[in-house]
């Protein structure tokens, strides 16, 4: 029993290396946007400068606006904040302190999640908040982010990953999602990577077209070429079958005795003899269906 038990920790053991492994190998975490950006591929960035954004809002309101994530303030409930901060405007979560969350399952991001994020942040002293990214496979990880003093406009730090499997949410607070207002954390420039268009139906079109027309030819070659030997087969069978069954006339000597009996099918029929033919006529002269009497001496 003792030796199972023993087999269970280290099987439990190298799952969970395995696991981890596999997790490093589908994520890269970057804390310098130019980093991010050469790998991340096409983003979409919201600056928080478009006037639809108010000081004071409700999650709607704030996900009315770009569509990019949905907001969701989880310590002060419904309650976003857009602050000018020194001429420029960044996202203080709920109420500069509290922690929120950041869902990237919008239609407008495809639905599934994306695979790339990053942000601009300041997070004060003394508790650094930690980022809980959600995954698509139902997979999680806590990231905590750097301590960062509280200073003016561009923001001094930067957080950001991409995966190979889509991230479905992030929470900024406490670990594994926990609400807080202890610190106060503000952040800007959020990006995330841009959908992936379906091809549409022309497109799909387009593509079958130009794989018929180079599939076409090749494909008319071998027709014509069966075609033709089809014609020279029956043509070459015909030949065989000429030299084969070719038929010849064969008569035999009585069948040949009737034909020259026989008169010419233009001839006129003569009137039948009433006396016997004259001695030494010969039998050539005879005519069809005459009766030939005996010889006389």
């Amino acid at each position: 029993m003792r030796a199972i038990k023993e087999v269970s920790v280290v099987a439990a053991v190298a799952i969970a290396a395995m696991s981890c492994r596999a997790f490093a190998e589908s994520v890269t975490v970057f804390d310098s946007r130019s980093a991010f950006t050469s790998v991340a591929g096409a983003l979409l960035t919201d600056d928080y400068e478009d006037p639809g954004y108010a000081e004071f809002q409700d999650d709607a309101s704030m996900n009315a606006v770009k569509g990019l994530t949905r907001y969701q303030t989880t310590f002060f409930q419904d309650f976003d904040e857009v602050i000018d901060f020194s001429g420029r405007h960044v996202y203080a979560g709920g109420f500069t302190a509290g922690s929120f969350q950041l869902d990237f399952t919008a239609a407008s991001l495809g639905g599934s999640g994306v695979h790339a994020v990053g942000f601009d942040y300041i997070n004060n002293l003394p508790m650094p908040y930690v980022a809980f990214v959600r995954f698509a496979d139902g997979s999680s990880q806590n990231f905590t982010l750097h301590a960062a003093a509280f200073t003016l406009p561009p923001l001094p730090d930067f957080f950001g990953l991409t995966a190979s499997v889509e991230i479905t949410g992030t929470h900024i607070g406490l670990a594994d999602g926990g609400a807080t207002a202890d610190n106060v954390f503000a952040m800007d420039d959020l990006s995330v990577s841009a959908p992936v268009p379906e091809p549409g139906a022309s497109t799909l079109l387009g593509v079958g077209l130009a794989a018929f027309a180079l599939v076409r030819p090749g494909r008319a070659g071998l027709v014509r070429e069966r075609d033709e030997g089809i014609a020279v087969g029956v043509e070459r069978r015909a030949e065989k079958a000429a030299v084969l069954y070719r038929w010849e006339p064969v008569r035999s000597e009585r069948a040949q005795a009737d034909l020259r009996l026989r008169p010419a099918a233009a001839s006129p029929r003569r009137p039948r003899p009433t006396s016997a033919p004259a001695a030494g006529s010969g039998i050539g002269a005879l005519e069809p269906n005459v009766t030939l009497s005996a010889k006389t001496n």
